[in-house]
């Protein structure tokens, strides 16, 4: 191990720091199109927000949806699925990744990857950053502004221990995404059919079981 200056603490021999936009260039903060106009909402596209992140890995579904024509009136603010959300006003450091073709809000910095091994290690590389920015400040941090975010500093090993690294992570990630929308489905199914059961649409039988 040897001594970082730039990140303020030891880190393996060969490896070196570097900002986000060394590894993954292509960062876009999120935009709102204009509310006083309801047609921009309500239909297919989801709009992330901060609250839509908490907690979960992967963001399948949204509390707001855009329509199309709000969506499309903005469209180099589209997110592929696999792209990376951190917030970065409000709540800096709500981070998780697109489960699906989204938009988000302005509060929101998202990176959309040119090599998909780099997704889990700048997954961890952020939060990492947060983790240590928190203890300093006492949980409370500034906003960032979308250069702020690029010039985030995190640990770089080289590109061939970050494809060794997605290689033994990556599985673990695909089986969360995988349980993720499976207990999307049950819910929706529960939502479903537990009004039918107390009305008495449908029986509940076990005697056969």
């Amino acid at each position: 191990m040897v001594w970082n200056e730039a990140l303020k603490r030891c880190i393996p021999i060969g490896w070196k720091d570097c900002f986000i936009s060394d590894v993954e260039a292509d960062i876009v903060t999120g935009k709102t199109p204009s509310t006083s106009d309801e047609t921009n909402f309500g239909e297919d596209i989801p709009f992330v927000t901060i609250d839509d992140i908490r907690g979960h890995y992967f963001v399948f579904e949204t509390s707001r949806n855009l329509s199309l024509k709000g969506a499309d009136a903005q469209s180099s603010k589209y997110l592929p699925k696999g792209s990376l959300f951190c917030s970065c006003i409000g709540t800096p450091g709500v981070i998780g990744f697109a489960g699906t073709k989204v938009q988000t809000n302005q509060q929101i910095n998202s990176i959309r990857f040119k090599h998909k091994s780099n997704a889990v290690f700048l997954y961890y590389g952020i939060k990492l950053y947060f983790s240590y920015a928190n203890a300093k400040i006492g949980n409370i941090l500034p906003n960032m502004s979308k250069g702020e975010f690029e010039k985030i500093l995190i640990v770089y090993p080289g590109e061939t221990i970050i494809r060794k690294f997605d290689d033994l992570i990556s599985p673990v990630f695909n089986e969360i995404e995988i349980n993720s929308q499976s207990i999307i489905s049950l819910l929706k199914m529960r939502d479903e059919l537990l009004p039918m059961l107390l009305n008495g649409q449908v029986n509940c039988d076990l005697s056969h079981s």
